[in-house]
Order: structure tokens, then sequence, then C-alpha cells
């Protein structure tokens, strides 16, 4: 019944053969599964990079650690000029080539602005404000920054493009927030969820370049969540829900909807992601209690074989 074969027969004369088999697609269902500790616990900090080739910088605590990921274990690299936790990052960028912006330091926001070049880091030309708790997209020669907050309960929904030297401003959100997830680039970025002064966040908008145009919502509002891929084919995960809870929920997006993925294995929330929707990384975070951790997950997605 899966396999046969057909040979000669009417009309007269016939010499063909046919040969009839049956293939089947099998599918391995997506999973979180346990890589290799952080050196050092580092909750609100930032990422990018590949699941094989990843990056985290600065943290709670105001850190200035930077730590660097092979697939399989972590390394210590090179200190951040300044320490600073709640920054942007530029989450497209290579682990060779980031950029890390604004960031918080005993309740301050700041400005400054360093790059990393695989040995070292840099300062460059500052932010146009001091800005806290920001989302980022892009990488180092296009990024973009997408809101955070002035003070302590000071949100903002400007955001601003980096071409690698300098800043300049570009669309602003459609509703100011700190705390959001940012993914994409500089072109095609989105900011998932975040805080304002009365609630966490369903929102997701789109950055088409020039404007940002809401879309459809994640299906629970979310702050300090991460992300891993870019706007049409991602996974957003971690975060906390109101009224305080860390979920381990993971969900995809295509550009228009959002779909369940597995649930990671630890909740956790203010962590970092890189890496793309089908070989994410999740980076540290902080548990429900607010402790920072060392953990990662690795995330693969559904693959299919004949």
């Amino acid at each position: 019944g899966t396999s046969g074969v057909a040979f000669g027969g009417n009309p007269p004369g016939t010499t063909a053969t046919e040969e009839y088999h049956v293939t089947a697609m099998s599918i391995t269902a997506g999973a979180w599964a346990s890589g290799g500790n952080t050196n050092t616990a580092l909750g609100t900090t930032a990422g990018c990079g590949t699941q094989t080739a990843g990056l985290v910088m600065g943290g709670a605590d105001a850190v200035a650690k930077s730590e660097s990921y092979d697939g399989s274990s972590w390394t210590e690299g090179p200190d951040l000029n300044t320490g600073r936790y709640g920054a942007g990052e530029a989450t497209a960028a290579p682990q060779t080539a980031a950029v890390i912006f604004g960031g918080v330091v005993s309740d301050t926001r700041k400005s400054e602005v360093e790059e990393y070049n695989g040995s070292s880091w840099s300062e460059v030309t500052d932010m146009p404000a001091d800005i806290g708790q920001i989302a980022g997209a892009g990488t180092q020669t296009a990024g973009l920054s997408i809101g955070g907050s002035t003070g302590a309960t000071d949100w903002v929904a400007e955001s601003y493009e980096y071409d690698g030297t300098n800043w300049t401003a570009a669309g602003n959100l459609n509703t100011a927030r700190e705390r959001a997830a940012g993914a994409g680039t500089q072109t095609a970025g989105i900011a998932i969820g975040g805080n304002n002064a009365t609630s966490h966040l369903a929102n997701v908008e789109e950055y088409a370049g020039s404007s940002w145009s809401e879309v459809t919502d994640i299906p629970t509002a979310t702050k300090m969540g991460a992300t891993a891929g870019i706007q049409t084919d991602m996974i957003f995960f971690m975060g906390n829900t109101p009224p305080n809870s860390v979920p381990a929920t993971t969900l995809g997006y295509d550009g228009t909807n959002w779909s369940t993925r597995p649930a990671m294995a630890a909740a956790r929330q203010a962590g970092a992601g890189a890496g793309t929707g089908v070989l994410g990384l999740a980076i540290a975070g902080a548990n429900s209690g607010g402790t920072s951790l060392q953990t990662t997950e690795e995330f693969t997605g559904d693959t299919t074989a004949l």
C-alpha cells in the first residue's frame, strides 16, 4: 500500500515501468531547552546576536558586565564604560557589532551610548535625551530607540534613529510607554507591550521607517518582555502581567497574528532575547520576587522532515 511497481501491459508493446511510493512529513514540535548559565546574575539586562553567538550587557544595580555566548557557555568580556540597567539595544546587531543606549543608574536616566567591536566598548554620540527603561531595534549602523521614560513617572512616545554616528528624531509612538519589548530593523521595527502611568499595556505598534501604526494586540498586557526575530517572524517571551504575575508563556508573531508557542521551563521577567523566531535565546532576567538570574534557555521552533 505504500510502495509498488507497474510495468508492461496494453496497449501492446508497452515497455514503461512506473514506481509508486508514499512520502510522509514528520513534524517535531518546538521546545525550550536549557543553555549555559551567565557568569553574573543579570536582571533588567540587554542582549543581541544569535543563539550560537549571543551577547548580554548591563543589568540591575547598574552592573557594567558584558558576556558572550557560543551556543553552550558564556564568557566574560570587557566591561561597559557606564554600568546601567533598563538600556536599549540594537536587537538585530551581531555579537561583534553591538550598540547599547540610554538606561538607568541609581534612578537617574542616562543618554550615554556605547558601541562594541568584539573586543572593547567605546563611547560614541549621546542620545538626544536622558532615557531609561527603553526598547530598541536595528543594528549598530541603523539603530532605533523606542519609547522609555525620562523620570520615574515621565513616559515618552519619542523614538530616535541612529546611523552609527548621529541620532535623529523619528516618528512618535501612538502610546507613550516604558519597559516595552522591541525587535526588527530601523525601517521595520516593532514595540510590544510595556507600561505607562496607569497600567500594563497590550498595545503593539509597528514602525515603517517614518511612522508608527497600531497592529494586533498581544493577548495579555505585558511589560518587561523579550523578543527574538524580526517584525514578520518572531517570538515574544518573558514578562510581567497584571497585577504582578510572571508567566512562562511564549507567543509567536507572523506580522499579522499572535499564536501560542511552547512555554519556557522557568518563568522570568526583564531578561534579554537574541536570535530568530525559530532559533531564539532567552538570557538571564529576574524571577517573580525580583531576584536576578543566570539561567539561559534556547528555543527551537517546529521542524519538519520526510
